[in-house]
């Protein structure tokens, strides 16, 4: 089982993710439009759950994967963070500030009684 994160770490290795990948698209010479204000990024167990909370979402959809599912407005719903990160940076948006609204780890299975 994975182990669980509090959100100042998940936060933490975002930023980290966003840095590494917008110097990696500055070296290569792409040019992306950069958003203001914070992203919005919530943790979710599964892809399953991921695309199922997405749609209740309104808003325009930026990028999607079997784990990720990112809004215009800067609303991250992932399974995945190290994916999150990486559409992150290919979108241009690796200056903006991230902030964990919600993280739910993967249930853990219960023990059997003998």
């Amino acid at each position: 089982m994975p182990p669980a994160h509090s959100p100042h770490q998940l936060s933490r290795a975002l930023a980290l993710l966003l840095t590494l990948g917008s110097f990696a698209s500055a070296q290569a010479g792409q040019v992306c439009e950069v958003s203001t204000g914070p992203v919005s990024l919530i943790v979710l167990a599964s892809g399953s759950k991921v695309h199922a909370y997405a749609r209740t979402q309104e808003g325009t959809v930026a990028r999607r994967d079997a784990k990720t599912v990112i809004f215009h407005d800067g609303r991250v719903i992932t399974a995945d963070i190290e994916a999150a990160g990486r559409h992150l940076a290919a979108l241009g948006w690796g200056s903006r500030d991230v902030k964990v609204v919600a993280s739910f780890p993967a249930p853990r299975a219960r023990p059997r009684r003998g």
